[in-house]
């Protein structure tokens, strides 16, 4: 609706050129990739990061809170450090209020998508350490039923696997 997604196109030269204008009406950042299939992996490879990163932001919080760190503090700090990420920025007001039940991209989504990056890894002979423990991680939030909640629901289940619930009622300000 408004206008912003980011678009990654794998297609014929001429196909591309021939959608492109309605892809601008959709999308402000557009990017041609070349043969078809560049795009699914282009986006994979995004989600594997922001699904990395979620789990890691997770992790942080909870030991921040550990530490009796208010959780609006920890991302106030992050976001204006080398720490910051635009992951924390679009999702972190989860990781504060500890609300995950409006999904912005939900975990069932992502659950599947870092699957199918385990799966091109396998496909080009690679090796992911860090995708395959992501990958393993979600498949455990899925199994905690979360599938329906935001993706950085992953949060709550690394605090039960944990055991320690990050103590939101230490947050003193509104997360912007």
């Amino acid at each position: 609706e408004s206008g912003t997604l980011s678009i990654m196109v794998g297609a014929d030269e001429g196909d591309y050129q021939q959608v492109k204008p309605v892809l601008n009406d959709i999308g402000k950042n557009i990017f041609y990739l070349g043969a078809i299939g560049t795009a699914s992996i282009a986006k994979i490879c995004n989600n594997i990061v922001v699904a990395s990163t979620a789990t890691i932001l997770s992790e942080a919080f909870i030991l921040a809170s550990s530490g009796g760190i208010e959780p609006a503090k920890l991302k106030e700090i992050l976001d204006n450090s080398v720490g910051g990420s635009k992951t924390l920025e679009v999702f972190g007001h989860h990781f504060v209020s500890g609300d995950f039940s409006k999904p912005t991209f939900a975990l069932g989504l992502m659950h599947k998508d870092v699957g199918l990056f385990a799966e091109a890894i396998k496909q080009y002979g690679l090796t992911s350490l860090t995708g395959s423990l992501t990958c393993q991680i979600y498949n455990g939030a899925r199994a905690q039923g979360l599938e329906q909640e935001d993706h950085t629901a992953i949060c709550k289940y690394l605090e039960e696997m944990n055991n320690r619930k990050i103590d939101r009622s230490l947050a003193v300000e509104e997360v912007k």
